[in-house]
C-alpha cells in the first residue's frame, strides 16, 4: 500500500488490540498492520485515528455511531478542471 501526504483521513478500528511482534493469521487486517499505518500516516501529516479496545483517545468508540463527528481534514478541496 503506498501512503502519501495527500491522502485523505483515515479511520482505522479493529476488535483486538496492536501486539506488535507477534504473528498474525491476517496480518493485513490486524491491528498492528493498523498501528503501523497510523504512525506512517502520522510522519506523512495526514490526520487519522486508531481505535481498538483500550485505544487512549478514542473519539469514536464504534465505526458508526450516532455520535460521530466526521475526521479534521485540513486539505484544499479538489479543484474543477475546465
Amino acid at each position: 500500500m503506498k501512503t502519501t501526504a495527500d491522502d485523505p483521513p483515515v479511520y482505522l478500528f479493529f476488535d483486538s488490540v496492536p501486539t506488535l511482534g507477534q504473528p498474525h493469521k491476517d496480518p493485513p487486517h490486524s491491528a498492528n498492520f493498523g498501528a503501523g499505518l497510523a504512525e506512517k500516516l502520522k510522519t506523512l501529516g495526514v490526520p487519522s485515528e486508531l481505535n481498538y479496545p483500550g485505544a487512549p483517545g478514542m473519539v469514536r468508540p464504534r465505526p458508526a455511531t450516532s455520535e460521530s463527528r466526521p475526521l479534521r481534514c485540513d486539505v484544499a478541496p479538489p479543484r474543477s478542471v475546465t
